[in-house]
């Protein structure tokens, strides 16, 4: 990876899934393998490419993204999507969460993500997840949050960037 950087690269991106196919195919969970990227490099910045952020809880992905941004410095693009792609249905379903939902569950992600990284003991009562009196501590490098681009080529996608990110990853 120091190379990458000696050869001008300024950024790198990881992708992720829990399951791609079946059988699946080797993957791995991008936050941790960009932690990785950024302990092996001093001034490249990092990407999820993207995070499937639907199959995790917004408080645990909120705390995960925050430490990749305090590990790397502040190096951290948080990419996003729902994936769209493949074989997908897969991996939602062997974690118990319909596919089908993935849209609205992202878009209220979102929102309580936001909340979180800029909020002292916030309280959610939504349609995917409930919570009282959640602070996490501490703040992530890059404020309010690392900068969020929105994966996916759907009109819903490209409104949800245009709206609710900061990029939009294609």
């Amino acid at each position: 990876l120091f190379r990458s950087e000696e050869l001008g690269f300024d950024r790198i991106s990881v992708g992720e899934h829990v399951m791609d196919g079946n059988p699946p195919n080797p993957t791995l969970l991008s936050l941790a393998a960009v932690a990785a990227a950024a302990g092996a490099t001093r001034s490249i910045r990092v990407m999820t490419g993207i995070v499937i952020a639907p199959l995790y809880h917004p408080i645990l992905l909120t705390k995960l993204v925050t430490t990749v941004d305090l590990v790397s410095g502040g190096r951290l693009d948080f990419g996003i999507g729902i994936s769209g792609q493949r074989g997908t249905r897969i991996e939602y379903e062997a974690l118990g969460i319909s596919p089908n939902s993935r849209g609205r569950r992202l878009n209220e992600m979102l929102a309580v993500m936001k909340r979180i990284w800029s909020e002292e003991n916030v309280t959610h009562s939504g349609e995917f997840f409930n919570f009282k009196d959640v602070t996490l501590l501490p703040r992530p490098v890059q404020q309010p949050h690392p900068p969020i681009w929105i994966a996916g080529r759907s009109e819903e996608a490209m409104a949800r960037a245009a709206t609710m990110g900061d990029g939009w990853y294609p």
